[in-house]
């Protein structure tokens, strides 16, 4: 655990269901709630969003071995966003390395700092030892990658979560709908 990481700091989140989703969008950027930085510490506002867009990248070295052109990282297989990416796979020349659960065709060969956090039950997988390994993970994964599907469970106007900010601590340019 590393208190210095950007992407290993505890925090809470809200766990929607999908009769809640609608009642409480806690990302939108025009939110009554307050700004939900999803363990980024430095983005309490979208002023802070921009800082962070407008800034040098971190040095994330790039992986040399990589050949694919995107990265997508997805444990839900259900949904649209999988069927989008898998689309683009068979209709496209974009190669896409597919981590995660669903549509895998490439081990991110990371190991398991926080234990065996694959093998939880979806309930359990919450803890914030398996998310804040999840989260680093993630942008371990998106510095291999020149682009990365970043996109979004919930089609919602305004709506911005960890995903774009894990592709851009990772020096990818995040893929959004």
């Amino acid at each position: 655990y590393d208190v210095g990481h950007p992407f290993q700091t505890s925090y809470a989140h809200l766990h929607l269901s999908p009769t809640t989703v609608d009642k409480a969008n806690r990302t939108a950027l025009g939110a009554k709630l307050p700004f939900q930085n999803h363990s980024l510490p430095e983005l309490r506002s979208v002023s802070d969003v921009a800082k962070l867009l407008l800034r040098t990248p971190p040095a994330f070295p790039r992986y040399e071995g990589a050949k694919e052109d995107a990265s997508f990282s997805h444990n839900n297989c259900a949904g649209p966003r999988g069927k989008f990416v898998e689309k683009v796979r068979r209709t496209s020349k974009i190669d896409v390395a597919c981590y995660g659960r669903c549509y895998h065709n490439q081990d991110a060969g990371l190991g398991d700092a926080a234990g065996s956090c694959k093998d939880m039950q979806q309930e359990e997988f919450y803890h914030w030892d398996c998310e804040a390994h999840r989260d680093s993970s993630k942008t371990i994964i998106s510095s291999r990658h020149k682009f990365t599907f970043s996109l979004e469970n919930t089609l919602s106007r305004d709506y911005v979560t960890e995903k774009r900010y894990q592709a851009l601590w990772g020096a990818s340019v995040p893929i959004v709908w």
